[in-house]
């Protein structure tokens, strides 16, 4: 059953309110959401690992490059094919 008596500019105007607020809650959250989104992208890290990285419209594949940290460890480098010293 239906109301008998509607007056839809008086409906429009009590609801003006709540519908602002509806919206005004759904912005503030797609904010919030846009904004934690730049936090986590920000403090990402780079994946690790990879041997190579392919190009996607090419095929054309990178070798990566070796991680300066690794480099840093205060162990002298090898030329490669060479075995470790012995330890006693």
């Amino acid at each position: 059953m239906s109301a008998p008596d509607t007056n839809h500019e008086k409906q429009q105007r009590r609801h003006r309110g709540p519908l602002l607020g509806i919206w005004g809650g759904l912005a503030l959250v797609a904010v919030l959401f846009l904004g934690w989104l730049a936090f986590v992208s920000a403090d990402a890290e780079a994946p690790e690992g990879a041997p190579a990285q392919v190009e996607g419209t090419t095929g054309r594949v990178d070798e990566a490059a070796p991680d300066p940290a690794a480099a840093q460890d205060g162990a002298p480098d090898r030329a490669e094919g060479s075995a470790p010293a012995a330890s006693e």
